[in-house]
């Protein structure tokens, strides 16, 4: 399962406790997608940080959101939870999963064109991100399913080798 712990100030500010309450409701609807769609194993470390242009995550689970309210929300969270997961963020993302732009390996493909109806869909990549379905900008979510799809591919993921989610075992 996906646990997480919210690192807040102890006196916070007007600002910091509007950026918390966002940032509480995004948390916890994406570990309710992430332990509902995946099996993924992981701590993560939410962190409200107003330096952070929109938010930044690295594999071993630490999470920082910007002062934009715009980054502050589901979308963002489950993003960057990817991230955490080792898309973007292991050297098995850059140096096996993606390749000419494109992610070669056969679960996170299949089920893609499952997701799409479509028998050669791709998912398509770069050194950090992925889509469709990474959820990359608040722009690529239509409804709840997007989210969905992206738990679900992430599992693929999970199942071709994405190494910082835990061992997957079906």
């Amino acid at each position: 399962n996906v646990t997480y712990t919210f690192n807040k100030a102890s006196n916070p500010t007007a600002e910091q406790l509007a950026a918390y309450a966002r940032l509480q409701i995004a948390i916890d609807s994406a570990v309710w997608y992430a332990n509902n769609y995946t099996s993924a194993v992981k701590h993560v470390w939410v962190n409200y940080d107003p330096a952070v242009p929109t938010a930044a995550a690295n594999n071993e689970g630490w999470m920082r959101f910007g002062a934009s309210s715009s980054y502050q929300n589901l979308r963002t969270m489950l993003h960057e939870m990817n991230h955490t997961f080792g898309t973007g963020t292991t050297s098995w993302w850059s140096g096996t999963a993606i390749s000419g732009g494109k992610y070669q390996q056969s679960n996170a493909n299949l089920i893609l064109q499952q997701i799409n109806n479509n028998a050669t869909a791709q998912l398509s990549g770069d050194s950090q991100h992925w889509w469709p379905y990474g959820l990359n900008q608040n722009s690529e979510v239509s409804s709840s399913w997007d989210y969905v799809y992206n738990c679900l591919i992430i599992e693929a993921m999970r199942k071709d080798g994405l190494p910082a989610a835990g061992t997957y075992n079906p």
